[in-house]
């Protein structure tokens, strides 16, 4: 089982390197030390040399408007690389985005050559694309934003032979996950996790700024230096919505390398957002 190999390869890991475990290869575990993350402007700084662009106040920052630039990831929050290579202010809601998602500002998709807000496509239209996220359901079915199904029982059960029913007639096998019991996980349905969802869009909102080309909905950390524990929950929220199989009720002895950021971001919260298996 995976996470029985994943549990012994913990032992020996020197403090103070962060490690990643990637999932096609079961056998590595790539331990770096904190200054060797990379992070892009608009994201909080992990190390004296981890930005690629200025360290201003514990935060990574790029150039700024007009300043000369070869790609999008070198301008600050709210920018990108222009035609003319110089830094320029990334569209707005409705602007022109030429079908090229990075010239939107973060907290907005370009969706047939205009910048939308994510959530914004109500339930039986088609989002133009392949992407739920842009379904104020967060749910496609065959193309179109459909209705979110609910999980038809709990989200722990006993073993990976379990089947996952839900209130559309889709099931699917329980996966392994790191759950601290080592039981297995049903991954909730869509409808479950709905007031995650609404919390991202809330946020969203607020319209954050990042870095348009590495941001993932906004969720970065520069949101946080500007709306506090709202990033935090957000930031959380998200990485939920996502990645719930794999986080939820992690063992302890999975949390130092199975995404770290997320366990970052829950201590610094300060407090227990799991979601209940009743």
């Amino acid at each position: 089982m995976w996470v029985s190999a994943v549990s012994l390869r913990v032992k020996g890991i020197a403090s103070g390197k962060t490690c990643q475990l990637y999932p096609n290869d079961h056998s590595a575990v790539k331990c770096l030390t904190i200054g060797e993350i990379k992070v892009y402007p608009g994201s909080r700084l992990k190390g004296p040399n981890s930005c690629i662009g200025k360290a201003i106040d514990g935060y990574c920052r790029g150039k700024g408007l007009d300043e000369a630039c070869t790609t999008h990831y070198e301008c600050d929050v709210g920018l990108m690389c222009g035609a003319d290579k110089r830094c320029d202010r990334a569209s707005e809601e409705g602007q022109y985005c030429n079908n090229e998602n990075f010239l939107c500002n973060s907290y907005l998709y370009c969706r047939e050559g205009r910048c939308i807000r994510y959530g914004s496509v109500k339930n039986h239209n088609n989002p133009g694309v392949n992407n739920p996220n842009l379904c104020e359901s967060r749910y496609l079915y065959r193309g179109v934003c459909a209705p979110a199904p609910r999980l038809d029982g709990k989200i722990f059960v006993d073993s990976v032979e379990d089947i996952c029913d839900y209130d559309n007639g889709h099931a699917e096998p329980a996966k392994c996950g790191f759950h601290k019991d080592a039981k297995a996980i049903c991954r909730p349905g869509e409808a479950d996790l709905v007031s995650e969802w609404r919390n991202v869009l809330d946020y969203l909102n607020k319209k954050p700024k990042c870095n348009p080309a590495l941001s993932y909905l906004a969720m970065c950390d520069y949101g946080e230096h500007q709306f506090g524990r709202e990033y935090l929950k957000a930031a959380i929220d998200y990485w939920k919505l996502n990645l719930f199989v794999e986080i939820q009720e992690n063992a302890e002895c999975a949390k130092p390398f199975t995404h770290p950021d997320y366990f970052d971001l829950l201590k610094r919260y300060g407090s227990d957002t799991s979601v209940s298996d009743s």
